[in-house]
C-alpha cells in the first residue's frame, strides 16, 4: 500500500530562471515541500495568494522596495511564511532581515548552492517552529482586544433590555 502525504507544505520560489535549477526543486521535494516556481514579476503576487506558501524563496529583485509592504502582503494573505532571501550581498536585503518580529527571514547568498539551500531551510524552519506559537498568541490577543468592545456592547444591550 502506498501512503501519500496529502498535506505537504507549500514552497513558492520567485527568482530568475537561471538561478533555481531542477536540482534545487528536487531537494525541496525531498524535504517534503510542494514546489511552485515563478520567473515572472507579474505572476509573483498572484502566485503568492494562490499558493499561500509556508516557505517563500524570493530573489531580491522580486521584493518590494519597502520591507513593510511585504509584511502587508502577508497580512492580506493571512499567512506568515518562512522567507529565504536570495541575493549576491547581504546589504541588498538588509532591511528585510531587520523584520524579525514580523516573521522569520534568512539570507542565502547567490549563486544558490544545494548545501546553502538545505541549511537555510533547516535553520529557518527550526526558528519558525519556535516563533509560530508567539505569532499565534499575538494574533489571538489582537482578535480578543478587538472583540472586547463588541462583547461589552452586547452585554450592555442585553442587560438594558430588562
Amino acid at each position: 500500500m502506498i501512503h501519500k502525504n496529502i498535506s505537504r507544505e507549500r514552497c513558492l520560489v520567485c527568482c530568475p530562471e537561471e538561478l533555481f535549477t531542477p536540482e534545487h526543486a528536487a531537494l525541496l521535494l525531498s524535504l517534503g515541500y510542494e514546489v511552485k516556481v515563478v520567473n515572472n514579476h507579474n505572476d509573483a503576487l498572484r502566485s503568492f495568494f494562490a499558493v499561500k506558501p509556508s516557505l517563500f524563496l524570493v530573489h531580491y529583485s522580486f521584493l518590494p522596495v519597502f520591507p513593510h509592504r511585504l509584511i502587508q502582503l502577508f497580512k492580506m494573505a493571512h499567512r506568515v511564511p518562512v522567507v529565504l532571501l536570495l541575493a549576491e550581498k547581504i546589504t541588498q536585503v538588509g532591511g528585510y532581515l531587520h523584520l524579525k518580529n514580523e516573521g522569520d527571514f534568512e539570507f542565502i547568498e547567490t549563486p544558490l548552492r544545494l548545501e546553502d539551500l538545505a541549511l537555510g531551510v533547516k535553520l529557518a524552519s527550526q526558528r519558525f517552529k519556535v516563533t509560530r506559537r508567539k505569532l499565534f498568541f499575538t494574533d489571538l490577543l489582537a482578535h480578543v482586544g478587538l472583540a472586547l468592545p463588541v462583547i461589552g456592547l452586547l452585554v450592555y444591550l442585553i442587560s438594558g433590555v430588562r
